[in-house]
């Protein structure tokens, strides 16, 4: 009898030890049993080590009561993601895996999440995943496989956060320079925030200009960085009753502006939060040339 009962706890032991537990992050189903791992990247945890797999074939998930668990990117994912604006200044982060929404100015991810396993988000315009691990080892894990590094969050966007245990933490932004804020706290000056990851353009309230970015986050070098720009442009009473808006889309920084014939040759302002400057330019006309690049201000 004893020999039997050891026998049957060895192969109970063996079982134990070979199960996987996977958590599937923006996945439509929980329940899916199976999936192709060129369109995913899976994460193992055994003796308390993270390791990132390899692109393999085919990956069957195994029973859900298991000692050592894991969790898989899915890449080629349909999900929905909710597009709400976090309206608190904190996250109360749970032990395990949670669920976020970034706040109106995006989330400035290394002086947010300053001891947490894992910050993960999905970018749908380049099918990649973007992450972000306040240890070391973890981070330099993430540089090698085809996971973006994660800096920044765009605003509304939806994210998963992975910690070891419960704490409060304070969302942390980044906000223009001292001499775009002042521009921007005047009144007399429109102020027009591009998302640095919509494709189409950020009309202000009476559609007379609207700003589009020419970069996207994810084409920085597998850095998923904060490339929004804002334009303060002066408010204008009389607009042109030509309906075909003017384009304008200096290279430094890279924008595109379309704005009515009422804007020429006045000054705007611009903030590049990749390269954190505030620049000065003048929109173009018959009489003014556009420029290739506006002048910094100092």
């Amino acid at each position: 009898m004893t020999k039997f009962l050891l026998s049957i706890l060895l192969t109970l032991t063996y079982l134990q030890a070979s199960c996987k537990e996977y958590e599937l992050l923006g996945a439509q189903s929980q329940n899916q049993t199976s999936f192709n791992s060129k369109d995913t990247i899976v994460w193992d945890k055994v003796d308390s080590v993270w390791s990132v797999s390899k692109p393999l074939k085919n990956y069957v998930l195994t029973s859900k009561i298991c000692k050592e668990s894991g969790f898989v990117l899915v890449a080629n994912n349909k999900k929905v993601y909710k597009t709400l604006i976090h309206k608190k200044n904190y996250y109360d982060i749970k032990k395990g895996w949670n669920t976020f929404n970034a706040p109106i100015n995006g989330i400035d991810v290394a002086n947010t999440f300053k001891d947490v396993d894992f910050v993960f988000t999905y970018d749908k315009h380049s099918g990649s995943w973007a992450g972000y691990s306040s240890k070391t080892n973890l981070i330099q894990k993430i540089k090698s496989t085809r996971i973006l590094e994660l800096r920044y969050i765009e605003p509304k966007i939806e994210f998963y956060v992975l910690s070891s245990k419960n704490k409060k933490t304070k969302i942390s932004s980044k906000v223009p320079n001292a001499q775009c804020q002042k521009i921007m706290r005047d009144k007399n000056y429109d102020v027009i925030i591009d998302s640095g990851i919509d494709k189409g353009v950020t009309f202000n309230s009476i559609q007379s200009i609207a700003l589009a970015s020419r970069y996207h986050s994810h084409n920085r070098k597998g850095i998923y960085n904060d490339t929004r720009i804002i334009i303060m442009v002066p408010k204008v009473k009389n607009l042109s009753k030509n309906k075909t808006p003017k384009k304008y889309g200096p290279a430094i920084p890279k924008m595109m502006i379309l704005f009515n014939e009422a804007y020429e040759e006045k000054e705007f302002y611009s903030y590049d939060f990749l390269n954190a400057e505030c620049r000065k330019g003048y929109f173009p006309s018959k009489k003014r040339p556009p420029a290739p690049s506006l002048s910094k201000v100092k």
